[in-house]
């Protein structure tokens, strides 16, 4: 399946409820396809279609978003980048893999000359969020696109993203990702993790990276992402209670943040069924701590780009202490966990 094909099962799933909530306002799956269908058409419209790789570099947002599903709908090939990168480091990477589509917010416009000037294969800049001289507004180009939807083969070895890995053995590389491997991970997710129709994933980290991975085994099944334009640890607090939410992500280094808020032991959870964390191992004695205040949600997953994205998985069933009946252990008993 085309990453875009989990999205629209999703939209036929719950066509009425938020697929995207931010900053209190709420984009329908209906709303959401129509626009990523708009996004899709410009992109076609300026010769990019299938195999072309586009970047997004932009905060949180369900605009962005919709670029990236715009992005595939189109057939092109999504390349994840974190806005909030060096400049050097996004000219090296769009460089190297010679991204010709870079749809950018306005907060990141003082960096476009600079890459422009570094990745001569760059032929197409949109702007999210205003006009600006180095490309037009999406908002202009969308107003005039239709809705007519994009026809792509169905290639499970078409590459659909081309994801960046880390610089610890020279600068940033790039992994090529088809269909059946993207197919693969979602699969594994809904598999681990309780997503459902019903969920409510809060998205706090960059959308780019693990936050946003996370997110479309919840789209698939018509859930909403409740998205945040960074960590800030009483809004995170205040919106699991306010919104019901049942899944989040988030490092270890931001948790130890939500762990040391005050107001932590009033927080009503009980809507919570999954914390996800990756990235780093977190300390046995900060696991304990949130269980007891959050309750046996705690999962820790470790992945990689080249493995698209999990290869093991500690789920609180497997954590829990049980004693030698396989039977969950009472507050202070032995047992094995």
């Amino acid at each position: 399946m085309n990453l875009i094909d989990h999205f629209d099962r999703g939209a036929a799933i719950s066509p009425d409820r938020p697929a995207f909530i931010f900053d209190s306002a709420e984009t329908t799956y209906r709303a959401a396809r129509e626009q990523n269908l708009r996004i899709a058409n410009v992109l076609r419209s300026h010769g990019a279609g299938l195999g072309t790789k586009c970047a997004v570099m932009s905060d949180n947002s369900p605009l962005a978003f919709n670029a990236v599903l715009g992005i595939r709908r189109a057939g092109g090939i999504w390349v994840p980048v974190n806005a909030r990168n060096a400049v050097h480091a996004h000219c090296d990477f769009l460089g190297l893999i010679a991204c010709e589509v870079l749809f950018f917010s306005a907060a990141y416009a003082p960096m476009i000359a600079e890459i422009r000037a570094a990745v001569p294969s760059l032929r197409l800049l949109i702007c999210l969020d205003a006009p600006d001289a180095h490309g037009p507004a999406l908002a202009d180009l969308i107003a005039q696109a239709g809705t007519k939807p994009v026809a792509l083969p169905a290639d499970d070895e078409h590459t659909q993203i081309i994801g960046g890995i880390g610089g610890t053995t020279g600068k940033s590389k790039g992994v090529v990702i088809p269909c059946r491997a993207w197919d693969c991970f979602i699969a594994n997710m809904l598999a681990t993790v309780p997503f459902g129709r019903d969920s409510v994933y809060l998205a706090a980290a960059p959308m780019t990276h693990a936050a946003g991975a996370y997110a479309f085994p919840v789209l698939t099944v018509g859930g909403t992402i409740l998205m945040h334009d960074g960590v800030d640890p009483e809004l995170f607090l205040t919106d699991i209670a306010r919104y019901k939410v049942t899944e989040t992500f988030l490092p270890p280094t931001a948790t130890l943040a939500i762990l040391a808020r005050p107001e932590i032991g009033s927080v009503d959870f009980s809507s919570l069924r999954a914390y996800i964390s990756t990235g780093a191992p977190m300390a046995p004695d900060r696991v304990a701590e949130l269980w007891r205040v959050m309750g046996p949600v705690w999962y820790q997953l470790y992945g990689q780009t080249e493995a698209v994205g999990n290869v093991a998985v500690l789920t609180p069933r497997r954590l829990h202490g049980r004693n030698r009946r396989a039977a969950p252990c009472r507050e202070k008993a032995g047992g094995q966990i």
